[in-house]
């Protein structure tokens, strides 16, 4: 079985506390472990899969997002715009055994610049299944 998602944020968003962030534009979606309501990616088979995740801040603004495996925090990309350098960036990435039904998602704090051209993005896909 193929597993794919691939999913961006077209527009700026402000979270505090750690806020789910819902990408709102879906570019694959195999599998359907996806859920653009939500935010969640929840696996649909047990094996490895590779995630990675990107974002932009707003101009003269921090911001960070934090990649969430069901409620643990696991990976982490800061940006700091408010150094007089404009939008701030970053990014990260990691492979992961996943259980069939483990929640992967991205929480955010700060205000992140979202855009047509994907400068906030969050996709993964399977590299072998158990």
């Amino acid at each position: 079985m193929g597993v794919t998602f691939s999913v961006k944020l077209t527009k700026t968003f402000t979270a505090s506390g750690g806020s789910a962030v819902r990408f709102d534009t879906v570019f694959s979606n195999l599998g359907n472990g996806y859920d653009p309501r939500t935010g969640i990616f929840i696996s649909p088979v047990n094996g490895t899969y590779h995630i990675n995740f990107h974002m932009l801040t707003a101009s003269g603004k921090m911001a960070q997002m934090v990649l969430t495996k069901n409620g643990q925090h696991l990976l982490t990309a800061y940006g700091n715009g408010a150094c007089q350098c404009s939008h701030g960036a970053g990014s990260n990435s990691g492979i992961f055994h996943l259980l069939k039904g483990d929640k992967i998602w991205i929480e955010a704090d700060g205000t992140l610049h979202g855009d047509d051209y994907g400068h906030l993005s969050f996709s993964g896909y399977l590299i072998y299944e158990d």
